[in-house]
């Protein structure tokens, strides 16, 4: 699952609009919907405070999407 797909999984779990999430956060409301879309990249500092709102370590909140990125690159890397 994306890091938007799974961020407004979370946040539609939790019943709370895009603006209250950005709030709580301290972002903008378009940033939360751009993050949502896949049209802007998640900020390691952004990570860090979505996590700690929805009260889960930053590996839960980007899934396995990373490590799936990482596996492409070492095959594109390695030729496997």
């Amino acid at each position: 699952m994306a890091i938007g797909e799974k961020l407004k999984q979370l946040r539609s779990e939790q019943g709370i609009s895009q603006t209250e999430l950005a709030k709580a956060v301290n972002v903008s409301q378009p940033m939360i919907a751009q993050i949502e879309r896949g049209t802007k990249i998640l900020t390691v500092p952004l990570a860090k405070a979505l996590a700690s709102f929805f009260q889960c370590s930053v590996v839960e909140l980007i899934g396995e999407e990373e490590g799936e990125r990482r596996k492409e690159f070492e095959n594109e890397n390695t030729g496997y």
